[in-house]
């Protein structure tokens, strides 16, 4: 066994404090040792920490950045007067002893030898170094950011963004830029606290993975076993389902987002019940597919398992000990605060006097908390990303390294990233995580959008860094963009100037407006086979709530989710339902309009209307009351 597959499944101890052996001046100073030890095609980066007590006992602790393991203990340590280094370290789960044994050369200041295992020798070199001489060299290489983000927030059509990049447990880079309130001229800070929408799933899944570490939670184990009455569209998805597809989008489900995106009237434990109604649209684990729905049932699972909201586990275990006191689980919350940034769209062109924008209200996500209920600052997003390289906090493990890994690891192939494929050319699903080569290395990302905000994290594990950037545009490309960026100097490659194609391709998408153009008011060329009267009523699904419908003397109207509507004929008993321009709601309705098409009984009464919600899978039918 090799030390790469090996390490990665440690769940690390304590440090063991051994005697020395007598007269070891000659030895190496206490200090940090930079290095590696050569594996066959792999170099694995490795870091000794020396520390000696002043009654003469020797510790020491590895570091290996690149497996994501911190803090390795070991358990016999012998310097002795000529210099000559043994260290051993024997892991519990494998009984498996390995060694370093090695020579100090107080010349060049290094400890040189071989590492052991299995009855196989490699050999490794350890100078003695500054452990952050790295990351001060990387900040150098992003000072002038400072200039470049001001210029690139305009182009992507965004009032402000937060900046941070953490490496080798430093902060070399926190700055605001822009404003996060126009109206009143408020400029972004590093303390800023945006809506983060999807990068809350990051901490849903590293909840689920320390709920394992402590053996409530099985990645493999059917919902079923935990909440008998847990129920898919499909019968043998219902059998089958883990919590590991939920985590990682293969349930066969497709997005079915306009379920929650107006609540529905629905609540957590509703939605998680609602989920039977959903028709698939590929087969269950055949096909990687975000849904935001199967992942706030996975928060559901965590609060059947412990008896706690998800909002109290995730501040229990994970914003308290972390420090993330500028982090909050509702708007509510976040808008208490002082300096919160206020979310945009922008339809017109990218101008630099904030004249295009239009306010976005915050929308409250209560119902799928797990899946994008989350505030943060660039502060405190800093330190998460920290310990997702670290899986430490305050000096303690609050997740084994064993499960720091699971969840970023590649679970399901995803396929080529559209918006990133010349850097990213593959992409897999990990568990909540994206997870895919950047430019050649191993990096793990995620996203999200919510409220006029736009979030991107990045982790390089073989830097030990990450990158984070909150802005308030929606649909902004800067976070992506920068996210390159940003990558391309650490990494010290030539940037790949990915701005304006990305920047192209939204606006493709349709992602650089808000909003979609209604049909108000338009008169039909035809009027309708039946009195307007006939499709009056209320229309229900079990899963994606009510639409009722009123006939008014300008034609027919209606209420969806919580938005107002005006209907308008198009042919037979179709009609074209649009958000009515009188509905001050603070939050849109998704862009466009939605079809409508009544449907008649044998008796020629209207029974039915149905429209593609989801355009996935079959037009969803909602059944009129009584």
């Amino acid at each position: 066994m090799l030390l790469l597959p090996l390490l990665a499944a440690l769940i690390l101890g304590a440090t063991l404090c051994l005697p020395a052996a007598t007269g070891a001046a000659a030895g190496p100073a206490a200090g940090y040792y930079l290095g590696a030890i050569e594996l066959p095609g792999r170099t694995i980066e490795t870091r000794l920490v020396l520390s000696r007590s002043n009654g003469g006992e020797w510790t020491a602790a590895f570091d290996f950045p690149g497996l994501q393991i911190s803090g390795l203990p070991t358990e016999e340590i012998t310097i002795d007067d000529g210099g000559q280094v043994y260290i051993s370290l024997r892991f519990a789960e494998e009984d498996l002893l390995v060694e370093f044994s090695g020579s100090y050369d107080a010349a060049a200041n290094t400890i040189t030898g071989n590492y052991f295992q299995s009855g196989m020798s490699f050999p490794f070199s350890l100078a003695f170094g500054d452990p952050h001489a790295a990351a001060r060299a990387a900040a150098t290489r992003l000072a002038d950011l400072r200039k470049l983000v001001p210029e690139w927030l305009p182009a992507c059509r965004t009032p402000g963004a937060a900046v941070g990049v953490v490496m080798d447990g430093e902060v070399i880079f926190s700055e605001g830029f822009g404003l996060r309130d126009i109206e009143n001229e408020l400029p972004v800070t590093p303390q800023t606290r945006f809506h983060i929408a999807s990068v809350t799933k990051t901490f849903t899944a590293t909840l689920l993975a320390q709920l394992v570490d402590d053996g409530l939670l099985d990645w493999d184990r059917p919902i079923i076993e935990y909440i008998p009455d847990f129920a898919l569209y499909d019968e043998t998805a219902t059998e089958h389902c883990t919590l590991r597809d939920l985590a990682c989008h293969r349930t066969g489900l497709p997005r079915h987002d306009l379920v929650w995106l107006g609540h529905a009237g629905f609540d957590r434990d509703e939605l998680f019940a609602a989920l039977r109604y959903l028709e698939p649209n590929a087969d269950f684990r055949n096909q990687w597919q975000y849904c935001n729905l199967t992942f706030a049932a996975a928060g559901v699972v965590a609060e059947h398992v412990t008896g706690e909201r998800w909002e109290d586990l995730v501040q229990a275990r994970l914003l308290d000990p972390l420090g993330m006191t500028a982090t909050t689980t509702s708007v509510a919350a976040m808008e208490q605060a002082t300096d919160f940034a206020r979310g945009y769209g922008n339809t017109g062109p990218a101008l630099d006097d904030y004249s295009n924008y239009t306010p976005v209200g915050h929308f409250a996500a209560d119902c799928v908390p797990a899946s994008g209920s989350l505030q943060s600052s660039l502060e405190d997003m800093l330190k998460y990303l920290d310990f997702q390289l670290t899986g430490m906090a305050g000096g303690e493990r609050i997740i084994s390294a064993e499960q720091l890994t699971e969840i970023h690891l590649p679970q399901m192939a995803i396929g080529a990233l559209t918006m990133a494929s010349q850097e990213t050319p593959v992409l897999n699903g990990g568990l909540a995580w994206a997870v895919g080569p950047y430019r050649g290395y191993y990096s793990v990302f995620h996203g999200g959008i919510m409220d006029g905000c736009t979030a991107e994290v990045m982790l390089i594990p073989e830097l030990k860094a990450g990158i984070v950037v909150l802005t308030n545009g929606q649909f902004s490309a800067l976070p992506k963009a920068l996210t390159h960026e940003i990558a391309d100097r650490l990494l010290e490659l030539e940037p790949s100037q990915s701005v304006d194609r990305i920047i192209a391709v939204l606006d493709q998408m349709g992602g650089g407006e808000m909003g979609g153009t209604p049909v108000i008011g338009a008169q039909p060329e035809t009027a309708s086979p039946l009195p307007l009267a006939s499709y009056a009523g209320v229309y229900a699904h079990p899963a994606y709530g009510t639409i009722s419908i009123i006939a008014r003397e300008d034609g027919l109207a209606g209420t969806y989710n919580g938005f107002a509507y005006v209907l308008t004929h198009l042919k037979d008993h179709e009609f074209i339902m649009a958000h009515d321009p009188a509905d001050e709601s603070p939050y849109p309705p998704l862009a466009g309009n939605l079809p409508l098409t009544f449907m008649l009984a044998d008796d020629g009464t209207v029974h039915a209307v149905s429209s593609l919600l989801e355009p996935a899978v079959n037009p969803i039918e909602f059944a009129r009351g009584a």
